[in-house]
């Protein structure tokens, strides 16, 4: 009788454990729907707030001055830490990978908002939270790289004159000069185009503020094509990326017609992707990034 009744106790335990950890799970879920719901609902509802915010001219791109990177080329956003987002909530671990194919596991999180300043901020978005991608000494008192799943959601407009962005509503126009190169991009997280270099047409090149040269092509295209030429000169260098230093192959011309135009002291490294950098940007004064019509205005 007795051991009836330990048996019976048991059985009641047991049955009583299950019950709670399907409650909790339940509860999970309910849960994490709610904040997925949430999340959605609120980032169609919510984006940003517009305003100019100045920014250091730096060979690490461009960065704005309180630590953040303006990165084109980044389709998401990573931060050293969590705490100048406000309201952040784990979501789940992913695969991240630089230009040159290393990946790392980091944990991704949904942020309520990133004030810049008083006037600019950044609403409802995912980023990831990674130290190591901060520990280069290239990066050092840089907090964070804002990437295209945050800026894709204003136009913007550069001044390499004055050192400043003016972010500003998606269906926002500037006037600019007929002579202005116009660039079609074909997505709004990975702006990709098309640019024809020397007399080939490459198409793919992500437009990239990230990466500090005037382009990268993948290792195949420069064997391929720039071999036939002879008026350049190559070296080995090292570049930066997110976890690592590579040694790369640079290539640099004298002039190089790029499109329709002609540069000078134009410098091709290889990668992995075809990448438009930074010094390309800054051979003009004036910047205009429309998002709504996809296209890139540069002039002088």
């Amino acid at each position: 009788m007795k051991k009836s009744i330990n048996n019976m106790i048991q059985s009641i335990r047991c049955h009583i454990k299950k019950t709670y950890k399907i409650i909790f799970i339940v509860l999970f879920i309910i849960i994490f729907c709610l904040l997925l719901g949430y999340i959605i609902l609120d980032s169609a509802l919510v984006t940003s707030t517009y305003g100019r915010v100045y920014f250091s001219n730096s060979n690490n791109g461009i960065i704005i001055k309180n630590g953040f990177i303006f990165d084109t080329g980044a389709n998401g956003s990573c931060f050293s830490n969590t705490k100048d987002i406000e309201m952040s909530v784990f979501l789940f671990p992913i695969f991240i990978s630089d230009t040159y194919g290393s990946q790392k596991i980091v944990p991704a999180f949904f942020g309520k908002k990133l004030s810049i300043n008083d006037k600019v901020s950044f609403h409802n978005f995912i980023f990831i939270s990674s130290p190591e991608v901060f520990s280069n000494h290239s990066f050092m008192n840089i907090k964070g790289i804002i990437g295209m799943n945050m800026i894709y959601k204003t136009n913007f407009y550069i001044s390499f004159v004055d050192n400043y962005i003016e972010f500003m509503p998606k269906d926002s126009i500037m006037n600019f000069p007929i002579s202005a190169i116009c660039l079609n991009f074909e997505d709004s997280i990975t702006p990709t185009c098309s640019m024809k270099i020397g007399n080939v047409v490459f198409d793919n090149i992500l437009i990239d503020t990230g990466f500090d040269r005037d382009l990268a092509l993948k290792e195949s295209d420069i064997d391929n094509y720039f071999n036939l030429l002879s008026d350049y000169t190559t070296n080995i260098t090292t570049n930066n990326t997110l976890f690592n230093v590579k040694e790369i192959k640079t290539i640099s011309f004298n002039r190089l017609r790029l499109n329709l135009r002609e540069y000078k002291d134009v410098v091709i490294i290889s990668s992995n992707k075809r990448l438009l950098g930074l010094k390309f940007f800054k051979r003009f004064n004036h910047v205009f990034w429309n998002n709504k019509d996809r296209k890139v205005y540069f002039w002088n």
